[in-house]
């Protein structure tokens, strides 16, 4: 996770015309039952336009505001597999965790967009977005789907942003972690949010920082997330440090194979300025647990 804003920025920024209604069905061992409901979300789920002005569909469950807008164990602790069948005006294009099953067209201007995931995570990572979307898939990297979500007239940056660091990423941390746990992995532009929210295999970019640059420092942070706090998660939130200290740490040694040893230094150095009191202890005791062939 990286966030640029407080908490109430974003819940400043609730639905206020929009009905959302959901039709969910469960199966925990042998009971099986559907909660049906409608409403307008207090937040976690909200509608906004984009710099471009244009209407788009996000969700923000961090860190507890799935309960919001989804009849859920609301805790780091309980994880369960979901789909999402989602219903939209036909001209959106609509991305979530998991895999796309279908595209159906309902008719009167209406479609349909099924994403399933097999993967268990947690409820905070429960994530789907709708928008007029330009969806590129760009190959595999070490087996693993990728996708670029931008907004059509940022298409271009978003290619630039995403593509020439997403590859590198997952080959780096796929050949020092392991396997890649998730079906996929999606870049995704949204509005609302700045930073990034590392969403199991969709991770959410804010709008501001899609550009004609790549960015390697924010989505190695990101992506090194999906293995440390969306696979292996902290079992209460007063351990989230573990996954934001492992994902800093190995964003910088993602950054020193991609640009070298300096580029390590300087992410080392500007940490240690901006935590003076634990950065250099932080990298050292990180540092400790790994052998030196991880760099």
């Amino acid at each position: 996770m990286f966030e640029e804003f407080s908490p109430a920025k974003l819940l400043g920024s609730r639905c206020h015309e929009c009905e959302v209604f959901f039709d969910i069905e469960s199966v925990f061992y042998c009971p099986q039952f559907t909660v049906k409901y409608r409403g307008v979300p207090g937040a976690g789920l909200h509608i906004a336009k984009n710099k471009f002005g244009d209407h788009t569909l996000l969700s923000w469950n961090w860190p507890t505001l799935a309960r919001q807008w989804l009849p859920t164990i609301d805790h780091p602790s309980d994880k369960a597999t979901s789909e999402f069948l989602v219903t939209a005006p036909a001209k959106y294009q609509v991305v979530a965790n998991g895999l796309l099953q279908e595209e159906l067209d309902l008719g009167d201007g209406l479609g349909m967009t099924p994403w399933k995931r097999s993967v268990p995570i947690a409820s905070w990572l429960d994530n789907i977005g709708a928008a007029q979307f330009a969806a590129r898939h760009f190959g595999t990297a070490a087996g693993v789907p990728l996708q670029t979500w931008a907004f059509p007239r940022d298409r271009d940056n978003g290619i630039f942003t995403f593509e020439e660091t997403t590859r590198p990423a997952i080959e780096f941390f796929t050949s020092h972690i392991g396997p890649y746990p998730y079906e996929k992995l999606a870049d995704v532009q949204v509005a609302v949010m700045g930073g990034a929210m590392e969403h199991a295999s969709a991770i959410f970019f804010g709008e501001r920082g899609v550009t004609n640059r790549p960015a390697f420092g924010l989505l190695a942070h990101e992506i090194s997330h999906q293995w440390f706090g969306d696979s292996v998660t902290e079992k209460d939130w007063n351990d989230a440090w573990l996954s934001e200290g492992f994902a800093t740490y190995f964003a910088s040694l993602a950054s020193e194979f991609h640009a070298g040893p300096r580029c390590f230094c300087r992410r080392h150095a500007a940490f240690a300025h901006q935590h003076p009191r634990h950065g250099t202890f932080f990298f050292s005791a990180l540092s400790s647990l790994f052998s030196a062939s991880l760099r």
